[in-house]
């Protein structure tokens, strides 16, 4: 917040001198509602370790049902407002899970609810050594993913970054429904491996790479009637969306799927060093990439998800190599397990 006053959200953003203000209040509501979700997501973490993603998912499907109902009416009562859209996308979705906490740790979870008096020393360095890589992972995933749209501001124009994320959105819908199923690979995962059920892990993994195949060619069927969907969706000739920019957006989000899969299982095992290291790289090659193709080779908005694409490395080369080290290799060699 002290850093969002030095901040140039007109050149960050490229958008006129009088949405500055407005612009600049709205990442500090945005950036408060971020923070007080990072607290009360653990509920859902724990939810998830407890083998019952449905229920998570049902917390998180809440807030974003309130969320839209709001949103809904002011587009009937008030007119349109950043600031009223930022605060009707964070309030509801942080209150539920307020709500989700009080419950749950007051009933099912009574036994689990955070306390001071509980906290031990002798376990911290563990916690914190695992908890800081997870941390790094998601600030890296934040970088490489959602930076996106002020690159695509800065470079280009805000109208452009609507294009974009219309695209992405559509596509973004195969992955959603793909990462549902996926879900409970990771905590079961996590209980086979401990337990040394590893021919489970091979089993499952396998039946998931199955499930992929129809997902690719429905990612295929989208791509071919994406502009009559653009058209229904948004009304005809409404906004401008190149067929590159959604042939791209399947690219991305077929790779992403097929990485999601040995990505879940490396995380659900704890082996996160490679990927630690991998996502500090790719971030800064992001960026680089992008920059590159923008300025070099003039490629568009087109060079930010050929960024994306080349910077998941991690997830569609190296974690499957990893997976087969561990577990159809079985290699000696510590450094795919730790």
């Amino acid at each position: 917040m002290i850093a969002n006053h030095f901040i140039n959200w007109k050149t960050l953003l490229n958008i006129p001198d009088d949405r500055v203000k407005e612009v600049s209040l709205l990442a500090v509501i945005i950036f408060s509602y971020f923070c007080f979700q990072f607290v009360f997501r653990i509920i859902n973490t724990i939810l998830i370790a407890d083998q019952k993603p449905s229920r998570a998912s049902f917390v998180d499907l809440s807030g974003q049902v309130i969320s839209l109902i709001i949103i809904f009416a002011m587009t009937r009562l008030t007119k349109g407002s950043l600031l009223n859209l930022g605060l009707a996308i964070g309030i509801a979705p942080t209150l539920v899970l307020l709500l989700a906490n009080v419950i749950l740790f007051k009933t099912q979870y009574k036994d689990y609810a955070p306390s001071i008096k509980l906290a031990k020393k002798e376990y911290a360095k563990d916690i914190m050594n695992l908890g800081l890589k997870f941390f790094v992972l998601q600030i890296a995933s934040i970088v490489q993913f959602q930076t996106t749209s002020f690159l695509i501001a800065h470079y280009f124009s805000t109208a452009q970054v609507t294009s974009y994320n219309i695209a992405y959105k559509y596509f973004f819908t195969l992955q959603m429904i793909f990462m549902i199923l996926l879900t409970p690979l990771w905590s079961g995962t996590t209980d086979a491996y401990n337990s040394g059920d590893t021919e489970w892990i091979k089993m499952v993994v396998k039946k998931y790479l199955i499930f992929l195949g129809p997902f690719i060619l429905l990612g295929a069927i989208m791509l071919v009637f994406a502009k009559p969907v653009y058209d229904l969706w948004l009304g005809k000739n409404n906004v401008d969306i190149k067929f590159n920019i959604s042939l791209l957006c399947y690219i991305f989000f077929s790779t992403a799927m097929f990485a999601s899969i040995f990505v879940a299982v490396i995380n659900g095992i704890g082996a996160l060093k490679i990927q630690f290291i991998t996502s500090i790289l790719t971030s800064i090659g992001f960026l680089a990439i992008s920059i590159l193709l923008i300025k070099q080779f003039h490629f568009g908005v087109e060079s930010i998800l050929i960024a994306s694409i080349i910077s998941n490395v991690y997830g569609y080369i190296i974690s499957p190599i990893q997976y087969y080290h561990i577990f159809i290799k079985k290699s000696k060699s510590k450094i795919w397990y730790a």
